[in-house]
């Protein structure tokens, strides 16, 4: 009798003792899985960014113009971010064109949930003395999540308000249609001698209401920004020559 007690006791210490040693490996986490961190091996995230915004990001480009991120400021309760350069990259200078009153001021990025939005703000040139404001221009540039083919449309609105003898007078709306394309994505593309992968080719046209339509191609390249523009007029494409990411 006193054997089988001891032989029970010893199974029972035998079991205790495999259930303690298993607590503590799920404990230390050598007895898991591996989803736990990156102890698994498991792949780090993918980063998606197609303009990154960091304050002195840099791209230098084959007509000259330099294109910086300055700073993020609230406008609105959103988050943009100021910036030098991109304007003609934007179309922005383009659409300003035919406008002999309206002068670029400042451009600011924003980015929300993958689409990508240009914001331009206007001064007006001041009319025998009256002072004029400028309502700001927006609009998408870029969608991430867009298929090969989509599109997007819509018009920008030119509307400005001068004070006549204190009183307010608003010009008739100038309004220039706009069409975005997909045109391809997941590209691979040389430029500047370096080969960029995970681009995205965008076609933008603007109808500048005074003799068609302004196109311009647009790509943009995954963690780098925009890496090229070719607009329409057989102007030479505008070309990332170097860049400084932060």
């Amino acid at each position: 009798m006193t054997n089988k007690l001891n032989s029970l006791l010893i199974i029972f210490l035998s079991v205790l003792l495999v259930s303690i040693t298993s607590c503590k490996d799920d404990e230390d986490g050598s007895g898991g899985d591996g989803d736990g961190g990156n102890g698994g091996n498991n792949p780090p995230e993918e980063v998606i960014d197609y303009l990154p915004r960091t304050a002195g990001n840099t791209w230098n480009y084959s007509t000259g113009d330099v294109a910086t991120m300055v700073a993020p400021v609230q406008i609105e309760g959103r988050e943009y971010w100021e910036t030098t350069g991109f304007a003609p990259l934007a179309g922005l200078s383009v659409n300003l064109d035919f406008i002999e009153n309206f002068t670029l001021e400042n451009v600011y990025y924003r980015e929300d949930n993958g689409v990508y939005y240009v914001r331009g703000e206007l001064s007006v040139a001041d009319i025998l003395g009256a002072e004029g404001t400028a309502k700001p221009i927006e609009y998408a540039v870029l969608d991430q999540n867009a298929e090969v083919g989509e599109k997007w449309t819509g018009s920008l609105v030119y509307e400005y308000t001068y004070l006549v003898g204190g009183t307010p007078v608003t010009s008739p709306p100038i309004t220039v249609p706009y069409t975005f394309e997909i045109m391809n994505k997941d590209m691979t593309l040389e430029v500047g001698g370096e080969t960029f992968r995970e681009v995205i080719h965008v076609n933008q046209k603007f109808d500048n209401l005074v003799g068609g339509l302004v196109s311009t191609d647009i790509y943009y390249a995954n963690e780098i920004g925009i890496i090229r523009s070719d607009a329409t007029g057989g102007t030479a494409p505008m070309d990332l020559d170097s860049y400084d990411l932060k």
